[in-house]
């Protein structure tokens, strides 16, 4: 089966654009407003790159699944490799969390991964009508919970809405996965089908907006709407140049093969080192910040490109 460009590109460009928004306010102080994410309500471009990895995972799952098939994997191992990946994912994120905030329970990106990864492969064999109703009944009971002041207060207590939250979240994975088994499929005007249907959802989630604010901390199910179909607009515009227009930039594509690997070296190279061996953070005028983010990811690039070629490399 072919590798799609267009979706280690996507992989590569959600990693950077993530490493980039996590390290700038890391270092720096000063960071304009429309620069940062998590800002409780409204939506800024930073909040919307977390989706467009969730979108990301459902995409590879799918072409996953249909490499596995094609090679004659059976079902039962099929689903047990695939099973054990994401509680692979997910345990290393609780590990790598619980090092870094010795004094708090967290949750972070890798745990949200694991938990729609696993929900989403449950799904892999449902209809694109079963998994969108499965969807819209997911959220429905998601917004009416979100009413409640104890589930608020628990989506509250944890980053990225803990592990409440990442139902939310697995609704983005779920229409990754819709759209990857398009994908496989070579779909007749996939790229022009899958840039309508992200305008549509966009729509639907800025509608849902005028009653359920937009707000990432919370996953509400405005901003779950609205960032599936931004995930999905921004495939499909990778899509166009990359499989359509034959656009070629290896970079992208090279941090997106090693996504999982250049993920984890965040935590060993530079929060761990600020946190517990310079002890502190946010020391650098903005300016200076946001070079040193650009610098950090340039670094990674070089050092995973090493690993890889030395034979270490997570698979994502």
């Amino acid at each position: 089966m072919k590798r799609f460009a267009s979706l280690d590109a996507y992989r590569g460009l959600a990693v950077a654009l993530m490493l980039f928004f996590s390290f700038m306010p890391l270092l720096s102080y000063g960071v304009p407003r429309f620069l940062l994410h998590n800002q409780g309500n409204g939506l800024l471009f930073g909040d919307l790159v977390a989706p467009m990895f969730q979108f990301m995972v459902g995409v590879s799952l799918a072409v996953s699944v249909a490499k596995r098939r094609k090679e004659r994997l059976s079902e039962d191992k099929l689903a047990i490799r695939a099973t054990r990946r994401f509680a692979l994912i997910l345990l290393l994120g609780i590990a790598l969390d619980a090092v870094t905030y010795m004094d708090t329970v967290t949750w972070g990106v890798l745990e949200t991964i694991g938990v729609s990864g696993i929900i989403a492969l449950l799904l892999k064999d449902g209809s694109d009508g079963e998994i969108a109703l499965f969807s819209v009944a997911l959220l429905t009971v998601y917004g009416a919970a979100s009413t409640q002041p104890m589930f608020i207060a628990l989506l509250w207590a944890l980053p990225h809405g803990g592990p409440l939250g990442a139902f939310s979240y697995t609704v983005m994975t779920l229409a990754g996965l819709v759209v990857g088994r398009h994908l496989v499929e070579g779909r007749e005007n996939f790229q022009n089908n899958l840039m309508l249907a992200s305008i549509a959802l966009m729509l639907v989630g800025a509608g849902l907006s005028l009653v359920v604010p937009f707000n990432k901390l919370l996953v509400s199910v405005s901003f779950s709407v609205f960032a599936t179909g931004a995930a999905a607009f921004f495939f499909s515009i990778l899509y166009w140049l990359f499989e359509e227009r034959k656009a070629a930039f290896a970079p992208l594509a090279d941090i997106g093969r090693r996504a999982l690997t250049v993920w984890v070296m965040q935590y060993f190279l530079v929060f761990w080192p600020l946190y517990f061996i310079a002890g502190k953070t946010n020391f650098l005028p903005f300016e200076f910040g946001a070079a040193g983010a650009l610098v950090i990811i340039a670094a990674f690039y070089f050092i995973s490109g090493f690993l890889e070629r030395h034979g270490l490399r997570a698979n994502l």
